[in-house]
């Protein structure tokens, strides 16, 4: 009877575990290992019989204590430590930071936007607000654009031009409001010649955007077919994200994975999280502060951008490219971010257009009218403002319309 016992405490605990899991959602495994030293310390004192184990019992709880005050301490949890300076510490509040509420699964992107939703966003550094925005989604759970609003004051032209904008949190508009986005922009300063679509979302890359085309989703939202034109707003992060790279994989893990085949050529592979069993448990491992702040997972599994990891990006945008002409007969332009600080820059921007792929950057957009570059972001945060996007949509407008 003494085995049953055992195992339904081990089983008790395992439920405890996975209960902490799915219930505690900041620092999980400061909890875990402090209950887990607790049952430790507890075995060791009743083990009696066997001395050895009685070591054994007692190491590994002292090394679950160290690991535990480790975890409480990058978390703030004493008077000293990188994490304990709450006054600059940045913190998310509102409906944003709820699972469900605004991020839902989605089995061709692997998460999306929920449909027809009003989102609240907060952002603070310590006790200073960076912004205070709501994100609001049409019945595709898409950021909407003038023409959701059923706005009286828009006019479409008989013969307007579908717009589809890709990219991650700097297309759909993070910390900045519904009409500050620069889909918003571009179809409101068009005047009825364009109707957008913001297929962008926090975190995304490349491979949403390619799967999206490849399914045939995007003519679920097209009001009618027509001319259209695709715009994807590229960052360099995004290598990593298409690559399944960590920490990308950590929100990533259900998004659409593609892989080069013999001939070079993007093929779908499935789910990221199928790739192996490390990637599948890698949000669980993520969990753990001392993994983060000590970046063990790409320092153990060498998960480091490589030419390969590029030349997948570039692939992925050119299939995305191929599909627009040859399916929609449309235009496909890549407006690439400027990242001085990342040495892969210009090699990106080289293989973009060794591909036949039309860039534009940022740098080419901001820099006529000589200003500081961080006039064009968003102070504390990184994302562009409302001011980056008008010039942006302003550029584009124009340099379509020289092309005829």
């Amino acid at each position: 009877m003494a085995w049953i016992k055992r195992t339904a405490c081990v089983i008790l605990f395992l439920a405890y575990i996975f209960l902490i899991f799915k219930s505690v959602r900041s620092n999980p495994y400061i909890y875990i290992a402090a209950s887990t030293f607790l049952v430790l310390l507890w075995m060791t004192l009743k083990t009696r019989k066997s001395p050895n184990l009685k070591v054994i019992f007692f190491n590994l709880a002292v090394l679950t204590l160290a690991f535990a005050l480790g975890e409480a301490y990058l978390a703030g949890w004493f008077a000293v430590g990188s994490a304990s300076e709450p006054s600059r510490a940045a913190r998310m509040e509102g409906s944003y930071t709820n699972w469900g509420s605004y991020f839902t699964p989605d089995d061709i992107r692997g998460y999306a936007g929920a449909k027809n939703a009003q989102i609240t966003s907060k952002m603070y550094h310590g006790h200073e607000l960076i912004y205070d925005v709501v994100y609001t989604t049409n019945q595709y759970g898409l950021r909407v654009s003038p023409h959701d609003l059923k706005n009286d004051n828009l006019r479409l032209k008989k013969d307007f031009i579908n717009a589809a904008f890709f990219g991650c949190s700097f297309t759909v508009g993070e910390g900045i409001n519904d009409n500050e986005t620069l889909p918003y922009q571009f179809e409101e300063k068009s005047k009825g010649e364009y109707l957008t679509y913001n297929f962008g979302f926090h975190g995304y890359g490349p491979h949403q955007m390619l799967r999206i085309l490849e399914t045939g989703w995007l003519d679920k939202v097209l009001l009618k077919k027509g001319p259209l034109i695709a715009i994807y707003w590229a960052l360099l992060p995004h290598i990593e994200r298409s690559a399944g790279n960590y920490p990308y994989l950590v929100w990533d893990a259900y998004g659409p994975r593609y892989k080069l085949n013999s001939s070079s050529e993007v093929e779908y592979a499935g789910k990221f999280k199928d790739e192996s069993m490390v990637k599948r448990f890698i949000p669980v491992l993520n969990k753990s502060l001392i993994i983060q702040k000590t970046n063990l997972l790409p320092r153990i599994w060498g998960w480091k951008r490589n030419r390969e990891d590029i030349k997948l990006f570039v692939k992925i945008i050119q299939k995305s490219q191929k599909i627009v002409a040859d399916k929609y007969h449309g235009d496909f332009y890549v407006l690439l971010g400027l990242d001085k600080n990342d040495p892969d820059y210009e090699y990106v921007f080289s293989e973009l257009k060794l591909n036949n792929l039309k860039v534009i950057t940022t740098q080419e957009i901001f820099s006529k009218y000589h200003d500081d570059e961080e006039k064009y972001y968003i102070k504390g945060d990184g994302h562009p403002n409302k001011l980056a996007n008008e010039r942006i949509a302003e550029y584009l407008l124009k340099y379509f319309h020289s092309k005829g």
